[in-house]
């Protein structure tokens, strides 16, 4: 009888000592896992949401900006010269190429902003590519003048000195 008065009272302290252990745990590890889930649901769709609007306000933009006249449309136009040079090399990973670049205004003509660029080592597909981005850029960019020359060590890349203008 001593050992069935014990066997019993041994389970019903490892049943208590298990339901507190299951509490435990349950408030420790899986109830904030279950609300750290719920809280990043709730980023997901909220970035989701905002995504949308940046995706709609970008369309009308785009729509409204395509509807001013010329004569209103100032964003090209207003960038300088420097900065478009900048972000063009930027964009191709070329900077290290660029040995100087000097700002000015055309003595000529003082709407035009001039820009004097000196490129060493470039490859040739890269300056082609760095042309084709100032032809393609949106404002106006023109070389005024150019002085193209190989390399000694390498006759794949090139050194450049150009003069860049754009009318403001």
């Amino acid at each position: 009888m001593i050992f069935a008065e014990s066997n019993k009272r041994r389970r019903l302290l490892f049943a208590v000592a298990g339901v507190l252990l299951a509490w435990v745990v349950i408030t420790t590890v899986i109830t904030p896992v279950i609300d750290a889930y719920q809280d990043m649901d709730l980023k997901i769709k909220n970035a989701k949401s905002d995504l949308r609007k940046i995706t709609d306000l970008a369309d009308k933009y785009i729509a409204m900006s395509s509807m001013l006249p010329p004569a209103l449309k100032t964003e090209t136009t207003s960038t300088p010269i420097l900065s478009t040079v900048e972000g063009i090399s930027r964009r191709l990973g070329i900077e290290k190429n660029i040995e100087r670049m000097t700002p000015g205004q055309n003595p000529k003509n003082k709407n035009e902003e001039q820009l004097e660029v000196v490129i060493t080592s470039l490859p040739y597909q890269k300056f082609i590519d760095f042309l084709q981005g100032l032809h393609e850029y949106g404002s106006p960019v023109a070389v005024r003048r150019a002085k193209i020359t190989t390399t000694f060590d390498n006759r794949n890349n090139v050194n450049a000195e150009l003069t860049l203008i754009k009318a403001n």
